[in-house]
């Protein structure tokens, strides 16, 4: 299990290499509140993808899990989440945490 705390650090991990592969987001703050999608979200549609990616690998190689990032699965339950335009760095490391929580591990 992958605690929450941990979940950040692999969205921050993988938002740097979103600006590794694309110097246009240098100067994007990476902390709690850093909005990954909607409106107020820096990242552009490749950006976001790039991001996804390397999210879903990280989270496979640390859970030992195939594991694929499904937002609707993630939000279920976060009545704050499913209110809000904006999906936040910490909203997304809750959804992710849960849903891993509700994900069986190979064995």
């Amino acid at each position: 299990m992958i605690s929450e705390k941990r979940i950040k650090e692999l969205i921050a991990e993988s938002l740097e290499k979103v600006k590794e592969f694309d110097s246009s987001y240098k100067k994007m703050k990476i902390h709690d509140s850093t909005i990954l999608l909607g409106d107020k979200s820096e990242l552009e549609s490749i950006a976001f993808t790039v991001f996804i990616t390397q999210l879903e690998e990280k989270i496979e190689a640390e859970a030992g899990i195939d594991y694929s990032l499904d937002l609707s699965e993630i939000l279920e339950g976060d009545s704050k989440a499913a209110k809000s335009p904006d999906l936040s760095l910490e909203m997304m490391a809750r959804g992710i945490s849960r849903h891993l929580a509700a994900t069986p591990k190979k064995s």
